[in-house]
């Protein structure tokens, strides 16, 4: 399938407590908003909603992500380096306008998957919330040795 995007909102906000915390900045920063509908050979796979803080990431929000990558103007404008993300998966039922723009009954069951990028130096990249069509969605999780060994080791002593 071809990946292909369309951008739906780019603004900045100021971040309110949970966001602010999340982003590890003050209440008040300003912080941009990246919403974009993803397709995969023009269909309709997923809504996206990414938060950055412009005091990590000064100008960023001049860039048209309506045409350019996130991860490759972070790469190359920013040096960032991402060293791990924490994901949350759930299933929830779509809002309207994720029914929409998915192209999906109104409600229904849509894999959502909240995300908190991190650098090498510790700065939290981005929140993004993917809100995904589950029935043209599958994930493949790939977990290292060494996690599923520490994981039985508190299992047993839990």
């Amino acid at each position: 399938m071809v990946p292909a995007s369309r951008l739906l909102e780019q603004r900045i906000i100021d971040a309110q407590v949970e966001l602010a915390e999340s982003l590890g900045v003050q209440v008040g920063t300003p912080v941009m908003i990246l919403r974009r509908l993803r397709l995969a050979d023009g269909v309709p796979m997923a809504v996206e909603k990414t938060y950055i803080s412009l005091s990590h990431f000064p100008g960023i929000e001049q860039i048209n992500f309506g045409e350019q990558s996130l991860y490759q103007t972070l790469r190359e404008q920013f040096s960032v380096h991402i060293a791990w993300a924490a994901e949350t998966i759930e299933i929830l039922p779509a809002t309207r306008e994720e029914s929409k723009l998915l192209k999906i009954p109104a409600k229904t069951g849509v894999l959502s998957i909240s995300r908190n990028t991190i650098s090498e130096d510790r700065v939290p990249i981005e929140i993004t919330v993917s809100r995904y069509r589950a029935d043209r969605y599958r994930a493949q999780i790939y977990i290292p040795a060494t996690a599923i060994r520490v994981g039985a080791a508190i299992y047993r002593e839990g």
